[in-house]
């Protein structure tokens, strides 16, 4: 387990004043990019001064600028998180957020979440607090202690900071017993072995429900200026009651449109490539390569073939993100290859048919089950059912919930019919249970 406070990592940083009105960053070289290193690097040299800047378009654009793709949870990262730090530098007694959970399957997807984190809160004048490793005895201890060092840098007039806890599920989690009893989840082997070294975490459960209630505030206000960031693969098995109401929870599963986002990273790909400063040979015969290539000369057809080709698919699976990126690198290899007469879109078309996808349908499910546990997903029928229940339909309103009551339970009939056929694929297993846990009776 790592715990990182993200702090004042650069040592170029110089402040002029107090309004951090002018803020000079050395970021880092994306001259040699390497395929490792892809994930969509910014491409600004230094993060600029935010001050007159609206903070939540100051965000979301150093977060586009970081990778593309998971629009949505950028959105709520920035509303809920990052807005609040670049608020509270104009106004200290804007409340910041105690913790937020980062949880995904792809590590590299949730360490540049926090590499966009680190970059964009850089200004900030904050110190280097690492605490590498420990074990279970001493988790709470060095939180202590880490806690306490922020706490009298905040008396002493710094200002706040954010440590990383990397699977908080080995020191905040439940055990087996605690998990059969408080979860109604079908667990995994991986699961289970996690769950039966958590013999006893409750001390570090019970203290940290109540370190989260005031870590945020400055030390002046009883806190300790510090925020938690939790990086976890498997948030199911941290113990529920830790969870409620005291962090914000953000998902980071596979790409639910991986077809616009392959097209997305094409073309940046393609503008980095023609934007390389070389007297490289090979990197001059890539631009000249590429330079009388269209990337927008696709049809819309063609457009929705990428896309439905690269939507989840039984018994193919799914895409991952580090997919998504390969296929970015293996189209333009692919390309640079062949005779300049090949259209690109073909061999685009070779990429996508020889690449295999690295979630199974088993695990596609399986990262819907454990999204489903903190995303409270409203499609209409579900926004129109609480509004019967709570009593304030209208009649256009209750005519549309007749239609997809009707449309559900017909989903359902036709559903049942295919299991007693034995054609249900694990996707519309998943989906049958789902809706006959809802109910239907009206």
């Amino acid at each position: 387990m790592k715990i990182t406070a993200i702090n004042n990592i650069n040592r170029n940083i110089q402040y002029k004043n107090n309004n951090y009105n002018s803020v000079s960053v050395k970021y880092e070289s994306t001259k040699n990019l390497t395929k490792d290193e892809f994930i969509h690097k910014s491409v600004k040299i230094h993060n600029p001064s935010f001050k007159g800047a609206d903070p939540y378009k100051f965000v979301m654009n150093n977060l586009e600028d970081g990778f593309l793709g998971y629009s949505k949870q950028k959105d709520t990262l920035a509303k809920t998180f990052l807005v609040p730090f670049m608020e509270s530098l104009k106004n200290p007694e804007i409340p910041l957020p105690p913790s937020i959970l980062l949880h995904g399957p792809e590590t590299n997807v949730i360490n540049n979440i926090i590499n966009r984190i680190r970059y964009i809160l850089s200004p900030l004048p904050y110190d280097v607090v690492e605490l590498v490793e420990t074990s279970k005895k001493d988790f709470l201890p060095d939180i202590k202690n880490l806690l306490n060092a922020h706490k009298a840098a905040s008396q002493r007039g710094r200002y706040r900071f954010i440590a990383v806890v990397e699977e908080p599920e080995k020191y905040l989690g439940m055990n087996y017993t605690q998990a059969k009893r408080l979860l109604n989840f079908d667990y995994s082997p991986e699961d289970i072995k996690i769950l039966n070294e958590n013999t006893d975490n409750t001390d570090n459960i019970n203290c940290f429900k109540n370190i989260l209630d005031n870590c945020s505030k400055p030390a002046a206000k009883g806190g300790y200026a510090t925020s938690f960031v939790f990086s976890s693969k498997n948030p199911h098995l941290i113990h529920p009651d830790f969870r409620k109401g005291k962090m914000e929870k953000l998902g980071f599963y596979r790409p639910e449109d991986a077809g616009t986002m392959l097209l997305n990273m094409i073309k940046y790909q393609k503008e980095y490539i023609e934007n390389i400063k070389t007297n490289d040979p090979i990197e001059i015969y890539k631009q000249n390569r590429l330079k009388n290539i269209n990337l927008d000369d696709l049809s819309m057809q063609q457009i929705n073939e990428i896309r439905n080709f690269s939507e989840v698919n039984y018994p193919q699976g799914a895409y991952s993100y580090d997919d998504i990126i390969n296929l970015t690198f293996d189209t333009f290899d692919t390309i640079l290859i062949n005779d300049p007469k090949v259209p690109w879109v073909n061999c685009l078309y070779a990429v996508l048919h020889n690449r295999a996808r690295s979630y199974t349908p088993e695990q596609v499910v399986r990262q819907m089950e454990i999204s489903d546990l903190f995303e409270k997903r409203q499609d209409m029928y579900n926004i129109l059912k609480n509004k019967f229940e709570n009593g304030d339909i209208s009649s256009d309103e209750l005519m549309q919930f007749d239609y997809h009551i009707a449309k559900r339970k017909a989903q359902i009939t036709m559903l049942e019919n295919l299991e007693k056929e034995g054609k249900l694929n694990v996707y519309d297993k998943y989906i049958l249970k789902k809706f006959k846990e809802e109910d239907l009776e009206f």
